[in-house]
């Protein structure tokens, strides 16, 4: 999730929102915040037709809000969803992908991938 700070007569109140899409025939992409870092929860194609490409665009966006280098973080979940280039991603540990660290999980035919952000 992602929050928005807001004020209105001397009330402060937080909006919280999360990224839920659902493209066209799938069950979707989903960006959530943890407690420790970003779940990219990803259950459609992203290469070969008119609405993969969509798809892959939702996922390039979402990675944008978690990284400062969002076209090596997803280039590299991008490559590793849809060929055998991995960049080293693996379920066992953080691999490190421009400012971010990545780990994949892939469960019930939705690919998870585990997201900390701004690393040094």
């Amino acid at each position: 999730m992602i929050g928005s700070w807001g004020h209105i007569k001397g009330i402060f109140y937080k909006i919280l929102f999360q990224f839920q899409i659902s493209p066209q025939g799938s069950d979707g992409v989903s960006l959530t915040k943890g407690n420790e870092g970003y779940r990219l929860a990803i259950n459609v194609k992203l290469k070969g037709s008119v609405i993969a490409d969509q798809n892959a665009s939702i996922v390039k966006a979402m990675v944008a809000t978690v990284s400062s280098k969002p076209s090596l973080v997803y280039e590299a979940i991008y490559d590793s969803f849809t060929s055998d280039v991995t960049h080293g991603i693996n379920e066992n540990n953080y691999v490190a992908i421009g400012d971010c660290k990545l780990m994949v999980n892939v469960s019930n035919g939705i690919v998870t991938y585990y997201i900390l952000e701004n690393i040094k």
